[in-house]
């Protein structure tokens, strides 16, 4: 993980965030979209390896499912595949581009760093408990 000093274009308020290479990190990365926390789902949890039987490929239905048994952030708002970064100050929405000028990044495949904007959500907190289905009835 590396550091890197960030200044909100909306507040002004200079702060460090941390990006690294999602490429070698066998997680899937979501975050709050309310205050910005950063979610990194283990892509060999047990729960992510289940949908990944059920859908076969990484799809709108897929990624619906995942965010729908995750628990709310402690903040209230909810973990979302497409919630954009946040400033951890006010909260604003932060263009990418923006964070890649600021921290002179310059590229992975998808184009996107690995970011923790605020802070990072445990993941051992993440999930909702499912009650099991009673299979007598």
């Amino acid at each position: 993980m590396k550091k890197h000093k960030f200044t909100c274009p909306s507040c002004s308020k200079t702060y460090e965030i941390k990006t690294y290479n999602t490429g070698t990190n066998d997680v899937m990365e979501l975050f709050c979209d309310y205050c910005g926390a950063t979610l990194n789902l283990d892509l060999y949890d047990r729960r992510v390896l289940e949908l990944d039987k059920k859908y076969r490929e990484y799809s709108k239905e897929y990624f619906a499912e995942i965010e729908s048994i995750l628990n709310p952030c402690e903040c209230g708002g909810r973990f979302r595949f497409d919630a954009p970064p946040r400033c951890k100050f006010c909260r604003a929405v932060v263009d990418l581009e923006e964070i890649k000028r600021q921290i002179n990044w310059w590229g992975s495949k998808d184009g996107r760093p690995g970011l923790i904007m605020s802070r990072s959500a445990p993941a051992s907190k993440a999930w909702r408990k499912i009650a099991k289905r009673d299979k007598s009835a």
